[in-house]
């Protein structure tokens, strides 16, 4: 798949810079000899028309398959890096409070959504 922003050039650009050796566990959790074992609970964001989408959404769906505690938020019609490029979109808005409540959910820490957007919406 080709998509703005990050597409299928880019992606090829970013890899030969990386060089990873797609063997590696350390390249994929899926060269392991048990996939995904070991792996603490996992917070995934994934934007829509991201040429990483389907990468995120499998990588989600064997995790959970293993066991691990997934969080998933899906952004459709999104690019990458949506939230930086239009920080003004509700979209956006919500990849950034849901960032932050899934940070707390890793920590183990609950707040309520109205709270994360009261403190990252604060002016001083």
């Amino acid at each position: 798949m080709d998509a703005p922003v990050l597409g299928e050039k880019e992606s090829k650009v970013l890899k030969a810079h990386y060089e990873p050796n797609h063997l590696s566990k350390d390249c994929s959790p899926f060269n392991s000899e048990i996939p995904c074992s070991g792996i603490p609970p996992t917070y995934i964001q994934v934007a829509g028309m991201d040429i990483m989408r389907d990468d995120g959404l499998v990588y989600a769906r064997a995790l959970k398959d293993s066991g691990v505690d997934v969080r998933l938020d899906v952004y459709p019609g999104m690019l990458h890096g949506h939230y930086v490029i239009w920080p003004q979109l509700k979209q956006s808005f919500k990849s950034q409070i849901d960032t932050l409540s899934g940070v707390g959910w890793l920590l183990g820490i609950r707040l309520e959504r109205e709270v994360i957007e009261r403190f990252w919406t604060a002016t001083d």
